[in-house]
């Protein structure tokens, strides 16, 4: 018996053993299919207006939005959300806004999402700066911009930026002995 008939026999041997086919033992498994974006809204009053592609909530606002991998929570007191062709165009969420996603979370007296842009602007209150950190930064301005899809962070009427660097590699020499 050769080598390769062995492997074929022992394939669909644990096949029959596992209670399915050789060839679909064998055959990879099926691609998964691309994800739409799904949509959860919870709050004390939602109101969807369909002739004009409105949607209200208020109180107690949270809204998760999945695409992919993409997770973005939204809590607020107040939101209104733009509907087109049965897709999500834009938000504007006021109160105090926190804002999750994988890389950043925020905090903001009102933001809007501009989701065919995938940008969120973040507005400050008349007293207090919004606020946006993500792993190594954090920014604080009246106005912070944040491109979801290269992770940028713009802050046109100023701000501070604070950024934690990671600390160079110690330099050895060819004995593996610090360089002093």
């Amino acid at each position: 018996m050769t080598t390769a008939l062995r492997r074929v026999l022992s394939v669909a041997a644990f096949a029959a053993y596992a209670g399915c086919s050789a060839l679909y033992a064998a055959a990879p498994p099926p691609a998964k299919p691309a994800s739409k974006p799904s949509l959860r809204l919870k709050a004390n009053s939602i109101i969807f207006d369909r002739s004009k592609g409105d949607i209200y909530l208020e109180g107690k606002v949270h809204v998760t939005r999945t695409l992919g991998d993409q997770v973005t929570v939204i809590e607020c007191e107040k939101m209104t959300a733009k509907m087109k062709d049965g897709k999500m165009e834009s938000v504007l969420a006021t109160g105090t806004v926190n804002l999750t996603t994988k890389e950043l979370t925020a905090v903001a007296a009102r933001a809007s999402f501009d989701f065919t842009k995938n940008i969120i602007v973040l507005h400050g209150w008349n007293d207090k700066p919004a606020t946006a950190k993500s792993p190594r930064t954090v920014s604080t301005g009246p106005k912070i911009i944040y491109h979801v899809d290269d992770q940028r962070v713009e802050m046109p009427e100023g701000g501070v930026t604070e950024v934690e660097l990671e600390e160079p590699p110690e330099e050895k020499d060819k004995t593996g002995k610090k360089e002093e």
